[in-house]
């Protein structure tokens, strides 16, 4: 049977605020066995956000189609949806980066322990059973 690693993580700001403040933290279980194929279906979740994120830079290169004042407040207005300081794709996708590669610290972080541990018991179970009787 295979073992569980326990894994707690912070959540977002966002889900924090909407509990009011009472819940900061989410926890999972996993089988010690599964840890590669998560941690590696994570790491292609950071690098499909990072990607997305550098398109959403390449936005800042727009220009508005007319002179009008309509275009060029348009334009602006999504430049700033895509890369500006608050709420934006930009800063959406850094945060969601930020929380899976936490999430993938921490998966690496429990693993090890697991290990150590079972290393451990089975360096004592070996140990006990080369003892004389």
């Amino acid at each position: 049977m295979a073992g569980q690693v326990n894994i707690t993580t912070p959540l977002p700001a966002a889900l924090v605020g909407e509990a009011g403040g009472q819940v900061t933290n989410a926890g999972f279980q996993i089988d010690i066995e599964a840890v590669p194929v998560l941690r590696e279906r994570l790491l292609a979740a950071i690098d499909h956000l990072r990607e997305a994120g550098a398109s959403g830079q390449q936005l800042t290169d727009l220009s508005p189609p007319g002179d009008d004042p309509a275009s060029t407040v348009a334009v602006a207005g999504f430049v700033e949806r895509a890369v500006g300081p608050t709420g934006s794709l930009s800063t959406t996708v850094d945060a969601a980066v930020s929380a899976l590669t936490e999430v993938v610290a921490r998966i690496d972080l429990a693993a090890a322990r697991y290990r150590a541990l079972d290393e451990e018991q089975a360096d004592g179970l070996t140990t006990s059973l080369r003892r004389p009787g």
